[in-house]
């Protein structure tokens, strides 16, 4: 992908002068959201101890040592979603170039801006923002790697409710499929070509062909069958009208996934129900 190839700098980097304003500088504040993440490791490129930055706490917050240099993308691995005690299973992503110096923020739409770089559907973090706005109805000045949906000053957003259902939709369905990383793929791929977000996780064509990829061992009927749940927990997600009703939403869609994939022999749920 393209990231693959992008500079690696900058991680303990920067001067003293530069490292001391960072361990008190709030500035330097990235927050992990599905709800808010708490427990979660977020490394720099690599998922390995060398590249690790640090660990979210309670709040799903951490103080970066120094600011990041040059281009790259943070992953977040693992945690706890606060709001719903379920554990985290997508690993978060957020892409970022000419560094990161300021407060952050990354969500599972940061994950699907920076699908679009990997897939080749987009060359630059701009235009990948882009595309994502679009299909999402967002306003075109959203900076989506800073914009806090769940800040209390956005409360009452139309963007950040949209933000944050469309959240919920993508970990909803990337938890029920295998590969986590092809499903971000052909999500990017169709995101380019969709101007209506909710007519394409809700599309019994597009949820079909994510089922065929990932589950070729199923029959017709069973894969029928979970396309409805699935169909129907995103017409779910996608008619919660307020944040708070949010967490209960992915709450009882979670607890249906355990139900249909013990049903249909594709049962995943000790992977993302363990904190139930």
């Amino acid at each position: 992908g393209l990231l693959g190839g992008l500079l690696v700098a900058g991680l303990g980097g920067g001067s003293s002068k530069t490292d001391t304003k960072a361990a008190t500088d709030t500035s330097l504040k990235l927050t992990v959201q599905d709800g808010l993440i708490a427990g979660a490791k977020v490394y720099r490129d690599v998922v390995d101890a060398q590249h690790q930055v640090g660990v979210t706490d309670a709040n799903g917050q951490l103080l970066l040592n120094s600011a990041l240099t040059g281009s790259g993308v943070l992953i977040a691995v693992g945690g706890t979603n606060k709001d719903t005690g379920l554990a985290n299973t997508l690993n978060l992503k957020m892409s970022f170039a000419g560094g990161m110096s300021a407060s952050s923020v990354m969500t599972p739409v940061t994950t699907l801006v920076t699908a679009l770089l990997d897939s080749g559907s987009a060359n630059s973090i701009s235009a990948a923002e882009s595309s994502v706005k679009q299909i999402l109805g967002l306003s075109a000045q959203l900076n989506l790697s800073t914009y806090d949906p769940m800040a209390a000053s956005n409360a009452g957003s139309a963007d950040a409710l949209a933000l944050r259902k469309a959240g919920a939709q993508i970990v909803q369905l990337s938890t029920q499929l295998p590969d986590a990383e092809q499903f971000f793929s052909s999500l990017a791929h169709e995101v380019t070509g969709s101007n209506n977000w909710g007519q394409l996780v809700q599309s019994e064509n597009f949820v079909n062909a994510l089922l065929a990829d990932q589950f070729p061992q199923l029959s017709a009927d069973q894969r029928a069958s979970l396309m409805a749940g699935i169909v129907k927990d995103m017409a779910a997600l996608g008619a919660v009208t307020s944040p708070d009703a949010l967490s209960g939403a992915q709450l009882n869609a979670a607890h249906l996934t355990v139900a249909l994939h013990q049903d249909t022999g594709t049962d995943r749920s000790e992977e993302h129900t363990s904190e139930l």
